[in-house]
C-alpha cells in the first residue's frame, strides 16, 4: 500500500469517512447514474464511486464489477488519495507502480484508470479530507482529453454535494439531540416517496432528480412545521426534524397536512404517476433519547404506515394511523 502518512491525516480522514454513515448502505440510484454517466463518457467497462477505508475500498457505486470492495493495498484510489489530486494513468503496465499489481496482470485486467478525489469536511470543521474517488477503468491504454477528465471532476463536485448533504443531516439531527437534552422539543420523521422507483424506472434518473427536487422544496417551503430542518436519508428517503412544541394531536395534524402536500403528478406518455410520501415519526422522550432509537422508532412506524396503506403515517407510541387529506389514489 502506499504510504499516506504526511500526506493527509489518516485517522482525522477515516474519522471524515465514517461520519457519513456511508459504508455498507444499499445502492442508490444518484450515485449509480453518475457511476454509469462516468463510464458512458469515457466509453469503458468500469466506473466506481469508491470509498477508501483503513483496509479496503467499499463501492458505493460500481460500474462493470460484481464485487462491492477490493483489498486497499491493490487500490489505484488509494494513490488518488495520496496525490489528493486527479490521477491518470494511461497504461498501466508502463507504470512501475501498478505493472505487478494484481488488478492489472490478472482480472479484471486494468490497462486504464483515471481517478478524482472526493472530500468531505471532517468532523468538527477544517480543510475538507480525500475519502474516496470517482474514478474510471478499462481494460485497454487510453489518452483522455482534457476535456473529459474537466468533466470527470465536476461529476466528482455532484458526488461530493451529495456526501455533504448526508453529514449536514446528521449534524443537524446531533445539534437538535443536544438541545433536547437540555428541554427543548423534538420530533423526527422519516419520509419515503411512494412511486419513485416507478418514475425512475419508467421515465428516467433526470425525471427522479427532478421528483426528489420538488419533494425537498415543497419541505423547505411548508410554514406551518415552524422551526424545522430537512435532509435526505439516502435513496427516495427524507430525514425531517421537528424543533417547534406541539401536542400529540397538533403533531397528527401536521402530518396530515405534510401527507397532502407531498404529492406530486409526474406526467407519463399515456398517464401519470403520482408521487405520494409515507412518513413514520418518533417524538423525542424517556424511551427515545438518542439518534439510534429515534431513527429506529421512526423508521418502524414508517412500515407500520405501508403495511396499512400506503400514503400514510405513523408514530412511534401512537396507534393512531393518519391519513392524508386528501384521497391516494389507487
Amino acid at each position: 500500500m502506499v504510504n499516506i502518512t504526511g500526506i493527509v491525516d489518516e485517522i482525522a480522514r477515516l474519522d471524515a469517512l465514517r461520519a457519513l454513515d456511508m459504508l455498507d448502505t444499499p445502492p442508490e440510484a444518484e450515485f449509480d447514474a453518475i457511476a454509469a454517466g462516468a463510464r458512458h463518457l469515457f466509453g469503458c467497462k468500469f466506473a466506481f464511486v469508491s470509498l477508501v477505508d483503513a483496509d479496503r475500498q467499499w463501492f458505493k457505486a460500481a460500474c462493470g464489477l460484481e464485487a462491492s470492495e477490493t483489498p486497499r493495498d491493490v487500490s489505484f484510489c488509494t494513490h488518488t488519495i495520496a496525490a489528493d489530486d486527479l490521477l491518470v494513468i494511461a497504461d498501466t503496465r508502463k507504470d512501475l507502480r501498478f505493472a505487478t499489481n494484481p488488478m492489472v496482470v490478472e482480472t479484471p485486467f486494468v490497462r486504464f484508470y483515471a481517478g478524482v478525489p472526493l472530500r468531505v469536511t471532517p468532523p468538527g470543521g477544517g480543510a475538507a479530507l480525500p475519502i474516496g474517488t470517482l474514478c474510471v477503468a478499462d481494460d485497454k491504454p487510453q489518452d483522455p482529453t482534457r476535456e473529459k477528465l474537466e468533466i470527470l471532476a465536476g461529476m466528482a463536485r455532484v458526488v461530493e454535494a451529495l456526501l455533504e448533504a448526508r453529514r449536514t443531516s446528521k449534524e443537524n439531527l446531533q445539534l437538535a439531540l443536544d438541545r433536547a437534552r437540555e428541554g427543548a422539543p423534538l420530533a423526527i420523521a422519516i419520509i419515503d416517496l411512494n412511486r419513485f422507483k416507478e418514475v425512475n424506472d419508467r421515465l428516467g434518473h433526470a425525471t427522479g432528480d427532478k421528483v426528489l427536487q420538488v419533494m425537498a422544496a415543497k419541505l423547505q417551503a411548508v410554514q406551518y412545521l415552524g422551526d424545522h430542518f430537512i435532509g435526505r436519508l439516502g435513496g427516495d428517503e427524507f430525514v425531517l426534524i421537528l424543533r417547534g412544541r406541539r401536542t400529540q394531536e397538533e403533531l397528527v395534524q401536521d402530518i396530515a397536512r405534510l401527507l397532502a402536500d407531498l404529492r406530486y403528478a409526474v406526467p407519463d406518455d399515456c398517464s401519470v404517476i403520482t408521487v405520494s410520501a409515507t412518513i413514520g415519526a418518533c417524538v423525542y422522550g424517556a424511551s427515545y433519547v438518542d439518534r439510534a432509537s429515534l431513527l429506529k422508532e421512526a423508521d418502524e412506524a414508517l412500515y407500520r404506515a405501508k403495511r396499512m396503506q400506503r400514503g400514510t403515517a405513523a408514530i412511534a407510541g401512537n396507534s393512531a394511523h393518519i391519513q392524508s387529506l386528501v384521497g391516494e389514489p389507487r
